[in-house]
C-alpha cells in the first residue's frame, strides 16, 4: 500500500459511512464532502491537535462503558423481569457519567492515577451502587 493509497481509502469510508447514516444510495457526495473537510482541516493545522483530542477521548469516553457495566449489573442483581422497556434516559446515569468523567479529566490535569481506568471504574461503580438501590423494577416497564 502506497502513501497515496492511504487518503484514497480514508475518503472512500468517510463516504461509506456517510451514505449509510443518511440512508443515501450515492457515496460521491459524502467522499468529495469528506475530502474538502479533510483538506480544510489539514490546512488549518488540526494535526497539531490530534494528540490533544486522543487524550480527550481517552478520558471521555471510558466512563460510558462503566455506565454500562453498573447498570447491566445493577438490573441484572436486582432481577429486572426479561423484556422489560428502558426509559430513554436514565438521569442517574447521566449524573454518573458526568461524576466519572469529572473525575477522570481532574486525574488527567493533576497527573494522578490513569484517567481511563479511573473513569471507568468509578463509573462502574457508581452506577451499581445507585442501581442496586433501585427496588425491583422501579423506572422499568413491562411490554
Amino acid at each position: 500500500m502506497s502513501a497515496t493509497d492511504r487518503p484514497a481509502d480514508t475518503a472512500y469510508a468517510f463516504g461509506v459511512a456517510g451514505s449509510e447514516l443518511f440512508r443515501v444510495p450515492r457515496r460521491a457526495p459524502f467522499i468529495i464532502a469528506g475530502s474538502i473537510i479533510g483538506t480544510v482541516l489539514a490546512l488549518l493545522g488540526f494535526h497539531e491537535h490530534l494528540v490533544e483530542y486522543l487524550v480527550l477521548l481517552g478520558i471521555f469516553i471510558p466512563p460510558l462503558g462503566g455506565v454500562i457495566v453498573g447498570d447491566y449489573l445493577a438490573r441484572w442483581r436486582s432481577g429486572m423481569p426479561e423484556g422489560a422497556r428502558l426509559p430513554a434516559v436514565d438521569g442517574r446515569n447521566m449524573a454518573v457519567y458526568l461524576v466519572a468523567s469529572l473525575l477522570a479529566w481532574v486525574s488527567d490535569a493533576t497527573a494522578v492515577g490513569i484517567p481511563p481506568l479511573i473513569g471507568i471504574v468509578v463509573a462502574a461503580l457508581l452506577s451499581l451502587a445507585l442501581g442496586v438501590g433501585r427496588r425491583g423494577s422501579r423506572g422499568v416497564t413491562s411490554r
